[in-house]
């Protein structure tokens, strides 16, 4: 389980700039219930859903219309010039993109109404809805439902990555800028799960005495950006 506070004091500090609307709080936490209740372990994957998110919504964690805008009007304005900014289908829908990863083309509404059984061709505005949103976003990571490629194709055993995991959504678009966002939800989501090692007490020492202190001991950050200025991955 991960512990919400612990994550949330430190993707407050970065990503995110000191401070977190409640809006914000509430879209992290209906993403993180829906990891939770999947059955995912890696955390990696996790983090990089989140930096995507991050980019995608605009920083809001929620589900947003293309462009942010606030009514089904506006976004028909803003797609209008677009391949995918004509009504489609026998409902007068336009499918732009809608949700946190910022679904659009009529093929993609198709395929998320088989996965997860919600009539999202009749009522694309469903995916506006965030606990709907956050499967669909959880899910579509893991299973590759976009472009065929998945989590498990960039983290892996033996792999790690932060780049080339952008082509589950969209080529390689603001790769770069996208994984820095995941190597910081990454640090937050280990800091909010990692637990300390049981430690055998020693009949020898006082019991306020806290033993020596193992400087060498590497510390969050240098185990994770080992080789800080060499490699760009995590492992």
């Amino acid at each position: 389980m991960i512990d919400r506070k612990t994550f949330y004091d430190t993707v407050r500090h970065s990503p995110f700039s000191k401070r977190l609307t409640q809006q914000q709080v509430d879209g992290m936490n209906d993403l993180l219930d829906a990891w939770e209740q999947s059955g995912y372990t890696d955390l990696r994957w996790l983090a990089y859903i989140l930096g995507g998110v991050y980019h995608e919504a605009g920083k809001r964690m929620v589900p947003v219309r293309e462009g942010f805008a606030k009514t089904d009007a506006s976004a028909r304005k803003i797609v209008a010039a677009r391949r995918y900014g004509k009504p489609a289908g026998p409902y007068g829908h336009v499918y732009y993109g809608r949700g946190r990863i910022q679904n659009t083309w009529l093929e993609n509404y198709r395929k998320l109404e088989a996965r997860f059984g919600q009539p999202f061709v009749k009522e694309p505005d469903r995916l506006l809805e965030s606990k709907i949103d956050a499967l669909v976003t959880i899910h579509g990571h893991a299973e590759g439902i976009w472009t065929g490629k998945e989590l498990a194709d960039y983290f892996n055993d033996t792999d790690a990555d932060w780049i080339n995991a952008r082509r589950i959504i969209n080529g390689t678009d603001k790769a770069s800028t996208i994984a820095g966002y995941a190597k910081a939800f990454y640090v937050a989501l280990l800091d909010a799960t990692e637990k300390p090692e049981p430690v055998e007490p020693d009949p020898s020492r006082q019991p306020d005495d806290p033993g020596p202190i193992d400087a060498s001991a590497p510390s969050l950050w240098q185990r994770i950006f080992k080789g800080v200025g060499g490699s760009d991955r995590l492992t």
